[in-house]
């Protein structure tokens, strides 16, 4: 009897959205095929990993600089992207998201969650911008040719995307983040075997111990503490710069993910879909980090790891010339799946759930974002990323409190 009266709900529900959804012009929600759990999971790690993961950057500066305290900064970070992930995507199914703006509304009032919405908005656009320009950095630096014209193919792939409706954005990020994943152990792996000795390899991976740069004065958590994101701050946090870092790695990630997180929990199955999904989806990306970690503590040395820019492209150079060839690939595919969804978020955001306007605002959107192209890519992130930390804890601040409010209530 329980479930017949959960099965009516649920159906009222669906035809109540599908009316509503109607009457804006937008299609109703459409259930996915499969196990809907690995879906929402493969897409929640598609919208979070892009170009500075796959460099490595982001590992290194987050989570490696701490040492042993890296590890324990990723148990939680995981933790937090599954809990966090899973309230937005919850939100997202409760109130019919098709942007980001219900859910900002929901958990942060109207207020505060006008400021939030314009300066997510503005960071989404800005991120689609540097992806741009990091596909143009690849084509001319890994390849010889124009930034303009490796920028502008990106752009025009991401606009046709998206262009497709939320629906092929979803697609698109879940059948290419497995392989981004697979890639990403599949790199460590190698770097292991091929490392002098694998069983120090994986020792350092644990031990959190860089390669010396001489037979005689082993690396120290110090030189490795000089590469954190953090560096300025390292004083004033002291003990405590892991749980720093690794809270700002979350929020820093949540600012983008949210714009398809919230629509990803609407076209969910169902709420354990949700749920299964996102601490899955938490688990894999911390996964992957733990997996990038490995490789470069297993074949670069303390000295590489402060001198590369994109330190696993020099892992992969180190493998094989044609392993290098595979991973700048691989970076072109992480930053796609970041432009793609980036790109979604703003113009369902500017279009405000219109179709008759969606299509405009990414026409709109990806000439903005494609002017990108012949910047450079340091200047872009150098410009524009350090700010989106700082949002993202205000945003995950008030997802936690909102998730405290109704357990309360």
């Amino acid at each position: 009897m329980t479930h017949q009266r959960s099965s009516r709900r649920g159906a009222a529900k669906a035809l109540r959205s599908s009316g509503k959804q109607a009457a804006k012009g937008t299609p109703a929600r459409r259930t996915f095929a499969g196990s809907s759990a690995v879906v929402v999971a493969f897409t929640y790690v598609g919208t979070v990993v892009g170009a500075g993961f796959a460099s490595g950057q982001e590992v290194l500066q987050f989570f490696t600089a701490q040492g042993r305290a890296g590890l324990l900064a990723m148990a939680v970070a995981a933790l937090l992207f599954g809990w966090v992930g899973t309230s937005i995507m919850a939100y997202g199914r409760k109130l019919d998201a098709r942007s980001h703006w219900p859910v900002i509304r929901h958990v942060a009032g109207s207020r505060l969650g006008r400021l939030l919405d314009a300066i997510i908005s503005f960071f989404l656009l800005g991120t689609t911008a540097a992806m741009v320009s990091g596909a143009g950095a690849i084509a001319y630096e890994q390849f010889g040719v124009s930034r303009w014209l490796g920028g502008l193919l990106l752009t025009a792939t991401a606009v046709i995307t998206v262009l497709a409706g939320v629906r092929r954005v979803i697609d698109s990020i879940s059948m290419i983040a497995p392989f981004l994943l697979f890639a990403v152990v599949g790199i460590a792996v190698l770097a292991i075997a091929t490392a002098p000795d694998p069983a120090r390899a994986v020792a350092r991976a644990f031990t959190v111990s860089p390669r010396s740069d001489s037979p005689v004065a082993p690396a120290t958590l110090q030189s490795l503490r000089q590469l954190s994101a953090l560096g300025p701050l390292l004083q004033f946090l002291g003990s405590w710069v892991w749980l720093v870092a690794c809270l700002l790695y979350v929020a820093y990630n949540i600012v983008l993910s949210i714009s398809v997180l919230g629509p990803l929990g609407d076209e969910a199955a169902s709420r354990q879909a949700v749920t299964w999904g996102g601490y899955l989806g938490g688990l894999a990306l911390i996964g992957g980090v733990f997996a990038i970690q490995a490789a470069m503590l297993a074949l670069l040395s303390a000295g590489d790891l402060a001198r590369l820019d994109i330190p696993m492209l020099g892992v992969a150079r180190r493998i094989s010339p044609v392993v290098a060839i595979v991973y700048t690939f691989i970076l072109v595919a992480e930053i796609y799946t970041t432009a793609v969804a980036s790109l979604y978020g703003f113009a369902a955001r500017l279009s405000e759930g219109r179709s008759d306007r969606f299509h405009l605002a990414v026409l709109g959107s990806g000439v903005l974002a494609g002017a990108a192209a012949g910047v450079g890519f340091a200047e872009v992130v150098g410009t524009i990323y350090p700010l989106m930390g700082v949002a993202g804890l205000v945003v995950v601040t008030a997802v936690i409190q909102q998730r405290f409010k109704d357990a309360l209530s």
